[in-house]
């Protein structure tokens, strides 16, 4: 190598690794930020009730109130309309 070739490789090194430095520490940054993310919403899930399914949901009702809807199922006619219209087909 020529002694101008190293004036010019010199300077160019130290550039090219701080920029290879630079790469490496972004890097760790983005994945500090994804861990710290990823920590984040896991925190967020545990905090989350889940709702329960609908065969999980179990209504208590005494005795006396079942027997009561029972009553008032056989009472309405399936024929009854809650409305004043009638269908006629010709």
């Amino acid at each position: 190598m020529r002694p101008v070739d190293m004036q010019v490789i010199i300077p160019k090194t130290l550039e090219v690794a701080k920029e290879h430095q630079n790469l490496q520490e972004s890097g760790k940054v983005v994945q500090t930020m994804l861990g710290v993310q990823f920590q984040k919403q896991q925190e967020i899930e545990k905090r989350k009730v889940n709702s329960p399914t609908k065969s999980e949901k179990i209504e208590v009702t005494s005795e006396k109130e079942r027997r009561k809807d029972e009553k008032n199922k056989k009472r309405e006619s399936p024929f009854k309309k809650s409305s004043n219209h009638i269908d006629v087909k010709i």
